[in-house]
């Protein structure tokens, strides 16, 4: 969040009075019924409810209620009756409410009169008149209110009304859902009493206006439903809109506008001795900072005296330039990125249309004597807020944005009500009306107000023309986005995916046949692999529970593969004691940085992705994150554990020699371990951040002392196994049943979390859930061990996967939230994202192990020559950063969220230097014709790329301008003299911008030809620091634009003959005393140097850095270091072939996915996504190349040879 969004919201908290008159009801629990229709309903958890659907050993049968299962079927069946309720009060009371659900057909037409009529009919029967019907103008007290609304993602026809008999007086309200198989729900909400009875309650009123929020907030139906074309819900008689005092404020720019009375306002123009200074924390200074940094003129905001869920209005004045073009795209785009500040979400991912919350409209609108363009649009994600959004632009090339917003700051979830919003509407009349200006304003040529989503009135608050029909509701497209997000496959199919992967492959031995070695490492590590994976779909079955399908069963089994995960630790580790001489010496290198290395690796990934979902640590919290102590991933736990598990074995086993008595130690120790974090239970706010907190951390950790058990005496074991196999299988299979079916029964009626958070602790519930729960893990192990007896489980994908089951098991969760709240993208179907999620865990897991392995052989000593200083014919780790900066320039150009995108840009900065400098290493020669050579072909390579990538942007930008602006106006303006001259004097293409590096490295190299031609090249790349420091000072100085300062001259010479100096000079640098030691701490002073510097410099990322600046040949110094860095790495090969084309390629891979709409991808990291698609096409690329150049080099042998063998016939 930018800001001054920041600063308007707290400026708005601090000018408001809060004045609560009293509280209203709280809201309880709540209950959700799934209905054997496919019809899922809400209520509050007081109401007494039966349902068809419900099982048959449901306990409400044994409450005494007097009808049993057959009763509720023969409801549905006889009468069409899905759900009924009742909440009584009290019990002296006569006042009931009731709530009932009806599957009928489906009228043939659907229309006000239609729903009237169905409504009065139900109506006499609710209220005994028996034979007749209800007179809508006679039996109604008051309005009847009638029309649609928008509820789960459906059109429901809502009608609502006091009906008053000569046996009852009911307040009721009815709801019609049309399905597309031809049918009718009826819900009905009604609060009933006698004619003589006394009034309804403010808490009974409020308990009814609850219930019908739940069922308009939570109603779902799991097929297709009819969209009823009537009006909305309003009152019959129209509602008056609300008579709203204003005041009047002219800023200091000119712009006069009415603003509520009940707002409390700051503006720029206000005295310094204004009475409002003495009730907010901000004196005029502040006021005025704010208008000349962020152009807000006008800030204020007003909290109703009944509210009591931290709603609030609040209005921004603000003061920008205009932009270049004024159309509906380039406005919409500036509000979109308004409206994702405020929720702290991706622009690049967003999509109006598709997040708007019932209403959308945009247009031109008449206003007094000014034309606006405004914006009404409603959205429910991380925060509720529904905007009314103005756009008034001056002939002085300024444009005035005023906003109105109506915000639920608690996001409470329950819907805006008419009053709040008929407020909101009335006073953005109000003020769109008064606006005026002192100067000229311009009319934007756009086309009217229309509504995109909602109803076609609605936002247009003044009528353009009162001729004009309004514009015609615009239909959802159907995007290829929201169609692969919600494609929903029965989830059976992964289920069966799943049993498919575990048993392929398995090699079952003869009856009197056993496996030699039934847990070989390369078994177990098969077996580990699928337990990761089952161990995510544990983990996506609790989110999605009832969606789950037939995978419902694994959301309490993940403790089962969490088991196997310690059994095969402990197990292994004795094992290797057993059979490895001198084990324990050097334990903690060969085993201890074995999981430590990806712990801290996936660690800061989670850190990173927080930081740039917005999230900021300062202090003791970063300490705290980095280290690990604060899990940001609280699937981590596992790794802390496994770690000071290994700790615990190396001091036991190194300093007592008898290994039964250790072993005896080593089971207290766990058993102390497993008591320690029972008694901390869940922390004082149930977040379970801190280590230890949570019953994962106690419930499957003894597995690991089984498992040296088992490894001690696996001889034992085995014979006894084998003699009573047919025994033991039958029985611990029915011990895993048995002891499972306790266990999911003991979790759902006592509960780990029974506790009371800072009180009772309900330590006799957890031992009780472990009870069962520990031995059903340990039965479920054995049962595995007595199968991997017989069973030789094993099959490529299974080895795969237990390659990367670690990095697999704790990056997941990344994704699992990600497609979940949409900061990678949203997926709302249940099995594509269950497939995504265990996909992209699988892909990125695999790239974060290849880097742990590395990392761990350098530390084992096992890649040792890696970083030895020796002499190499090719420059290993140059061919690693490349592909680094390749990534590092994608930051640049589709940066990442919040501050963390900042902090990408900013070390971004070192990547097209680090390019240059690089090329001009390569190119040096102390022999000039030598060098000759290498510049010659070097700028023909160069040129040949410059003149390409310019004429392919030239045709994409001509597609784009097409596609997205339906004419070629803006690729034609690329051919005016201004854009021609920056091209030829500047590099700065019209087409596409990045490609002013191509351009600045071939001016530079054909400088440095008439040079080296003329003798002096060697003597002038002298001045090549000079150079650069003119780029950094001019461009602080802010001489000129900012691209002409980045030419051929500064950045091109600049760059490229340092990295010559650096060449011509390497064997004096590379021998300086203690050089490995100080180039890590100078790269970590230009870490630093570089966050003091974005934190400080107003220009922001606008301006280069000195810290990036040096870090550039730091970064080339220690590439020149330890030149075998990464050799042999997946790394290397992609750096040396593919960085040149993911720069090139990577803008245009960008665009399409801008032109197609795949830009919804995006989410929060839409770097990563087009960095990896980008690759994929360079990868392709270099193959193809390559295939070609090898078919060239065979058909020419072929030649040569076939030319040899008719010269030898001749001869």
């Amino acid at each position: 969040m930018r800001p001054r969004k920041i600063l308007s919201m707290l400026l708005a908290m601090l000018m408001v009075v809060v004045s609560f008159s009293s509280a209203v009801l709280a809201e309880g629990d709540t209950t959700t019924f799934t209905l054997s229709t496919g019809l899922s309903l809400t209520l509050p958890s007081e109401y007494n409810t039966i349902w068809y659907g419900m099982s048959e050993d449901d306990p409400v049968f044994d409450e005494g209620i007097g009808i049993d299962h057959s009763f509720t079927v023969s409801m549905y069946e006889e009468g069409g009756i899905e759900l009924q309720g009742n909440y009584q009060f009290e019990e002296d009371t006569d006042h009931f409410l009731f709530v009932m659900c009806e599957e009928v057909e489906a009228p043939d037409t659907l229309d006000d009169d239609t729903f009237l009529g169905i409504f009065a009919d139900n109506g006499a029967n609710l209220g005994m008149e028996t034979g007749g019907t209800l007179d809508l103008e006679e039996d109604i007290d008051g309005d009847i209110r009638y029309g649609t609304i928008e509820a789960g993602g459906m059109t429901l026809y809502k009608v609502s009304g006091d009906i008053v008999t000569d046996e009852c007086f009911f307040k009721c309200t009815q709801y019609y859902l049309i399905t597309e198989s031809g049918k009718m729900h009826t819900i009905t909400a009604f609060l009933m009493s006698e004619p003589e009875s006394d009034p309804f309650t403010d808490e009974e009123l409020e308990f009814l206006d609850y219930t019908k929020d739940c069922i308009e907030s939570y109603i779902a139906f799991d097929d297709a439903t009819v969209n009823i074309d009537a009006e909305p819900y309003v009152s019959a008689d129209g509602a008056a809109a609300p008579d709203i005092e204003m005041t009047t404020y002219t800023t200091l720019t000119g712009l006069t506008v009415d603003v509520p009375s009940d707002f409390s306002i700051m503006w720029d123009a206000m005295s310094e001795d204004d009475p409002m200074f003495e009730y907010v924390s901000i004196d005029h200074d502040e006021v005025v900072d704010r208008y000349r940094n962020f152009g807000v003129e006008l800030q204020g905001g007003y909290l109703p005296q009944e509210n009591t869920n931290g709603q609030q209005y609040m209005i921004t004045v603000q003061e920008l330039d205009a932009p270049a073009t004024i159309d509906e795209e380039t406005l919409l785009t500036d509000f979109r990125d308004g409206v994702t500040e405020w929720c702290g979400g991706n622009p690049s991912g967003f999509d109006l249309e598709e997040y708007a919350d019932g209403l959308y409209g945009y247009g031109t609108v008449e206003a007094g004597d000014n034309t606006l363009f405004h914006i009404t649009y409603q959205i429910d994600d991380t925060l509720h807020i529904s905007l009314r959004t103005y756009y008034l632009f001056t002939d002085s090339g300024k444009m005035y944005m005023i906003e109105l917003v109506f915000l639920d700051a608690n996001h409470t979830g329950d819907p805006f009500s008419e009053e709040d919003l008929a407020y909101l509407d009335a006073a953005a009349g109000e003020i769109a009306a008064s606006l005026s200006y002192k100067g000229d304003t311009i009319s934007p040529q756009l086309p009217p107000f229309k509504m995109v989503v909602g109803d076609a009135s609605a936002g247009e608050i003044v009528s353009t023309d009162a001729s004009v029909d309004p514009a015609p509701v615009k239909e959802p497209s159907t995007t290829f986005f929201k169609s692969f997000t919600e494609f929903e496959f029965p989830v059976w199919i992964l289920a069966g995916a799943l049993v498919l992967m575990f048993l392929i492959g398995t090699k079952v031995n003869k009856k009197l046949d056993w496996q030699e070695e039934p847990l070989a490492l390369d078994t177990s590590k098969c077996i580990q692999g699928f337990a990761a994976v089952a161990i995510i779909f544990h983990h996506m079955t609790q989110d999605l529970m009832d969606r789950s399908g037939p995978l419902m069963f694994l959301s309490e089994c993940g403790v089962l593969f969490v088991g196997v995960f310690f059994f095969f630790s402990g197990y292994g580790l004795y094992t290797s004691l057993k059979t490895k001489k001198d084990y324990l010496k050097g334990f903690l290198k060969k085993r201890f940085v074995t999981v430590l290395i990806p712990f801290y690796m996936c660690n800061f990934v989670f850190v990173i992705a927080e930081c740039i979902g917005g999230a900021k640590f300062e202090g003791k919290e970063l300490f705290y994150v980095l280290s690990g102590w604060y899990l940001l991933n609280t699937h981590m736990w596992y790794i802390v554990e496994i770690a000071i598990l290994y700790i615990v074995f190396l001091i036991l086993y190194s300093l007592i020699k008898n290994r039964t008595v250790a072993t005896i130690l080593m089971s207290a120790f766990v058993l102390g371990m497993m008591y320690f974090s029972l008694q901390l239970a869940h922390g004082e706010d149930f977040s379970c951040r801190y280590w230890f907190m949570g019953e994962w951390w106690y419930n499957a950790s003894f597995l690991f002392v089984v498992g040296i058990i088992v490894s001690k005496h696996a001889d034992a074991f085995r014979k006894i196994a084998r003699k009573a196999y047919w025994a033991l299988v039958p029985i611990f299979g029915f011990l895993v049943w048995f002891l499972g079916k306790k266990t999911f029964f003991m979790l759902q009626t006592v509960s780990y979390w029974s506790e009371v958070p800072g009180g009772d602790k309900a330590i006799g519930d957890k031992l009780r859930c472990l009870s069962v729960q520990l031995p059903w893990i340990l039965c479920f192990v054995i049962l595995l061990l007595l199968i991997m007896m017989k069973v030789r489980f094993g099959n490529p994908v299974l080895k795969f996967l237990g390659s990367i089951s670690l990095e697999l098991y704790l990056i997941h969760n990344l994704f699992l939230k990600g497609l979940q709240d949409g900061t990678i993208f949203r997926v709302k179907s249940a099995s594509m994202y269950m497939l995504l999620t265990v996909l992209m865990a699988i892909g990125f897991a695999t790239i974060i192990s290849g880097v742990d392995k590395y990392l761990v052989a350098l530390i084992t000593g096992r890649k040792k020559g890696d970083l030895a200083l020796t002499s190499t014919d090719r420059i290993h780790s140059i061919d690693v950063m490349r592909i680094v900066m390749a990534f590092l320039v994608v930051t640049i150009h589709l940066p990442f969220t919040g501050k963390a995108g900042d902090v990408f840009v900013t070390f971004g900065k070192t990547a097209v230097p680090f390019f240059l400098v690089v090329c001009g290493y390569f190119l040096f020669r102390e022999d000039n014709a030598e060098m000759m050579k290498r510049l010659i072909k070097q700028t023909k390579r160069m040129f040949i790329f410059y003149v390409l990538a310019n004429v392919f942007y030239a045709g994409m930008f001509a597609l784009m301008s097409w596609k997205m602006e339906g004419s070629l106006a803006s690729f034609k303006a690329c051919f005016e003299k201004k854009p021609l001259m920056d091209f030829l004097l500047y590099n700065f293409s019209p087409f596409s911008e990045h490609l002013w590096y191509l351009g600045c490295l071939l001016y530079a190299l054909l400088i440095m030809l008439v040079l080296n031609k003329l003798k002096v090249l060697k003597h002038v790349m002298f001045i090549s620091p000079a150079l650069i420091a003119a780029y950094v000072v001019m461009a602080h100085m802010g001489t000129g634009e900012f691209y002409q300062l980045r030419n051929a001259l500064f950045i091109g010479l600049g760059y490229t003959m340092t990295g010559m100096l650096i060449r011509r000079y390497e064997k004096k640098i590379l021998s300086i005393k203690y050089l490995g030691i100080i180039l890590p701490l100078l790269f970590v002073a230009c870490t630093v140097a570089g966050i003091y510097e974005l934190n400080h410099y107003e220009q922001g990322t606008g301006v280069p850095f000195i810290g990036c600046e040096i870090m550039t040949y730091v970064i080339v110094l220690l590439c020149l270091r330890f030149p075998n860095f990464g050799i042999g790495t997946f790394a290397e090969k992609f750096g040396k072939d593919c960085s040149l084309p993911i720069y090139i390629m990577h803008i245009a891979v960008m665009m399409l996915f801008m032109m197609t709409s795949f830009n919804k991808f995006f989410g929060n990291y839409g770097a990563v996504t087009i960095f990896v698609a980008t690759a994929a096409i360079a990868g392709a690329y270099v193959s193809i190349k390559k295939a070609i150049i090898a078919t060239g080099r065979e058909d020419k042998a072929q030649v040569a040879a076939e030319s040899s063998e008719v010269a030898a016939e001749r001869s």
